[in-house]
């Protein structure tokens, strides 16, 4: 019995002491809005000892040894988490750990392309996303220039506050913007490129998604180069009925080149039934230093050395958005957006020397807009989405020539009021999308003249565009996609649109253009189709048939005022829509290691509208120096090239990546180059990233285009003889601190090299080093 009692001692002894050399962690995982996350597994992994959550989001890990271990929190939908030199004594209590949602690239999804949400691969149409994230880490100044990096987008900058997109060879209202799905282009948007892009602020982006190619059938009008659709943030719902609960963020960029200084402040409350955000950015930008080195000494021509003077300007933006979710399928949105740009500068009038003063003043926008959704997934309708919004974009000119010279100052000023409904149904083997949209602007403009001195001299009998004018749209649409099987999928689109404008020319006894009140209407019917085979697991092939076509706008039939270059603008009203029709066909490719696109494009263009010469009161000249144009259909022309992208996982996120695009554009009615298609361009690049910082190096290049129509040649912007070839090199360095702070550094043409973007009227910057933050609350 003695030997039986001093063995159950010894036991009891050895199994106290082992228990005392061991201690026992718990805590909850959370997600970013405060959610339980059920099934993430914890784990010690040099000790294989692990436990996965509960529907609480509790775990529990016991019989840990005594001393310092590196833990690991990973779920399938959230980023890896590591707790690294956690010391362990006894109990710990980890109490709450958040993770950050992933966003996993295999299964990237996609609205624009086809007006629903489908995963990039499934879609047929070349297409570009960017995403929140990548737009952070490109630490971009504007939304223009967050997509400057993508495959088949060349972002012109007629001035430092423009940003125009080029796809295809097509820009300005040729390419259709959208905000939240709203049209942002107006009838007065130009052919020559602009700005309105940057007028969304790109601290307030979601994610941006472009198509390239053709999107009529469901857009309308202006879609013949593709459709840039920048989503802005929305607050989250909570998933559970909860309390209110509130998130904020802080974010600040600051560079050389420009003396830049940008910040925004943005906060969010919400439960599982209402939620409301807000954000207010400010912008302060000045003068533009460009490059010291190689570039051609035709781009040497600044006004004070380096310094492109004056090119700064300030800026404000402000948002709110509130959603509201009636019940589990039926919600409203409500948002606003305000954006104004203060004096900014168009260089190029400074530097060829024509104007002592040029700034658009006011560059304004406000847009609101009121969503319905409801996800019926009755028998007749899945989904039904309808929108109403009114918008207004302010945009002036004051010009001097000289000193002693009169100050011209126009104002223009469009309202538009939209309505749009969008229904989804399903038959067997189709999924239908089909509605219609409705958009009518009410334009008001005008010119007055000052003195040198700036007094009040008088007001012209119209502005740059008559004043009081109408332009309305209307459109109808419906598409099919047709699943023959699991891998073949084909969609089938149809459209008809009507366009009806109305606006007076006002009597001037000094001008031959007197053509009283003006009515005109244009209507089009196009038609898609689109195949998309998954030919094996990972690889894709597409090809896609489609129309396009553009109305003439209030700036083409109707302008009156200064143009691109050193060109004096006058209206034509005998102007007929540009046609197109547009065969692409490429593959993509989405391997775990290695993901790739690649699509080639012939289009076809009719009664192409360009700027041609002209003559005003009998004159092809004003002060004999100024050329006469207006807008003409010019004859046919074809548009052909090629884009390619590919992306090369090492290990992690670590990659290699690049992109190529090539354009070659042919008048042949005239016999000459299409004008403002971009040289080839690209970039080739490597990216280190973890769960702490990331490396990205990268060169951005394209070759020197020589290839100029006779408008081009006229522009002043375009050096004598083509914009030369260019390259940059850049670096950014990235680093977590902790869940709550993100900072970058940056540094933009390491080289210093001295280069000009084709069209542009500013040259990018020079070296330029660029420091920001992100600080979440």
């Amino acid at each position: 019995m003695k030997k039986y009692c001093l063995l159950a001692l010894l036991v009891t002894t050895i199994f106290n002491l082992a228990f005392a050399e061991t201690g026992r962690i718990e805590g909850f995982v959370l997600d970013t809005f405060g959610n339980p996350i059920p099934e993430v597994h914890v784990e010690i992994p040099k000790l294989n000892l692990g436990d996965n959550t509960d529907s609480e989001g509790h775990f529990n890990l016991t019989k840990v040894p005594k001393g310092k271990h590196k833990i690991t929190f990973s779920h399938i939908s959230f980023e890896t988490k590591v707790l690294k030199n956690l010391k362990v004594q006894g109990s710990k209590n980890l109490g709450e750990i958040t993770l950050e949602p992933r966003v996993i690239e295999l299964e990237e999804f996609v609205v624009t392309a086809t007006r629903n949400k489908k995963r990039t691969v499934d879609v047929s149409v070349p297409l570009n996303i960017v995403e929140q994230d990548v737009i952070q880490k490109r630490n971009a100044k504007t939304s223009a220039e967050a997509l400057r990096e993508e495959t088949g987008v060349f972002i012109q900058k007629t001035n430092h506050g423009g940003g125009s997109a080029i796809l295809r060879g097509l820009s300005s209202n040729q390419i259709l913007l959208l905000v939240d799905g709203i049209k942002l282009n107006n009838s007065t948007y130009r052919l020559g490129n602009h700005q309105y892009l940057t007028t969304v602020d790109n601290n307030s982006i979601q994610r941006i998604e472009v198509v390239r190619g053709p999107t009529s059938v469901l857009y309308g009008s202006d879609a013949l180069g593709g459709t840039i659709n920048l989503l802005t943030q929305k607050p989250s719902l909570l998933t559970k009925d909860s309390e209110f609960q509130f998130s904020g963020k802080v974010n600040g960029r600051f560079a050389s080149a420009d003396q830049e200084k940008t910040t925004r402040a943005q906060f969010a409350v919400f439960n599982n039934k209402l939620a409301f955000q807000s954000g207010f950015s400010y912008k302060n930008y000045g003068d533009l230093k460009r490059g010291s080195f190689g570039g051609n000494s035709k781009l040497e021509t600044s006004t004070n050395g380096k310094k492109q003077s004056p090119t700064g300007f300030d800026a404000i933006d402000f948002d709110g958005k509130m959603i509201y979710q009636f019940t589990e399928s039926q919600s409203v949105i409500l948002a606003h957006q305000t954006s104004r740009q203060f004096d900014v500068p168009r260089y190029d009038k400074y530097e060829s020397g024509s104007n002592v003063l040029w700034v658009y003043k006011p560059q304004n926008r406000y847009l609101t807009y009121l969503n319905y959704e409801n996800s019926l997934q009755n028998k007749f309708v899945k989904f039904l989405k309808a929108s109403v919004s009114y918008q207004i974009q302010e945009e002036g000119r004051q010009t001097q020539k000289t000193v002693t010279s009169e100050i011209k100052k126009e104002k223009d000023e469009t309202k538009t009021l939209g309505f749009t409904l969008q229904l989804n149904s399903n038959y067997e083997n189709n999924f239908f999308t089909y509605g219609f949209d409705f958009y009518k602007d009410k334009v008001q403009s005008e010119l007055k003249n000052y003195s040198a001195e700036n007094v009040f001299l008088n007001q012209a009998a119209r502005g740059r565009f008559p004043d009081d004018s109408d332009y309305k749209s209307f459109g109808i649409y419906l598409q099919d996609e047709i699943r023959f099987t699991e891998k073949f999928t084909t969609i089938l689109g149809t459209r008809y649109s009507f366009f009806d404008t109305k606006f007076t020319i006002p009597f001037d006894s000094s001008a031959t253009l007197n053509l009283g009140t003006v009515e005109q209407d244009f209507q089009s019917l196009t038609a898609s189709v689109g195949f998309n085979f998954q030919a094996a697991k990972n690889v894709f092939l597409n090809a896609n048939v489609g129309q396009a076509f553009r109305a003439p706008n209030l700036s083409d039939l109707a302008k009156l005022g200064e143009s691109k270059g050193n060109t004096y603008e006058i209206p034509n009203t005998e102007l007929e829509p540009e046609k197109m029709i547009s065969f692409d066909a490429g593959f993509k490719t989405n391997f775990l290691k290695f993901k790739s696109d690649l699509s080639v494009f012939y289009a076809k263009v009719t009664d192409l509208i360009g700027s041609e010469d002209a003559t005003f009161n009998g004159s092809e000249t004003i002060d004999d120096s100024i050329k006469v144009k207006s807008k003409q259909n010019i004859g046919n022309a074809y548009l052909t090239g090629i884009e390619s992208s590919f992306k090369y996982f090492f290990k992690g996120k670590t990659n290699l990546y690049g992109n190529l695009t090539y354009t070659y554009g042919q008048n042949t009615t005239l016999e000459e180059p299409v004008g403002g298609v971009p040289p080839m361009f690209g970039l080739l690049g490597f990216r280190f990233e973890n769960e702490s910082y990331s490396v990205d190096s990268f060169a951005r290049f394209a070759t020197k285009q020589d290839r100029l129509s006779e408008d081009d040649k006229d522009d002043s912007r375009i050096p004598e003889g083509g914009t030369p070839s260019w390259f940059t090199l850049n670096l950014r360095l990235g680093k977590n601190f902790g869940e709550h702070f993100y900072g970058q550094f940056s540094v933009e043409n390491i080289l210093d090299y001295n280069y000009r973007e084709h069209g542009s009227g500013v040259n990018g910057s020079g070296r330029n080093f660029i420091l920001s933050f992100e600080a979440k609350i």
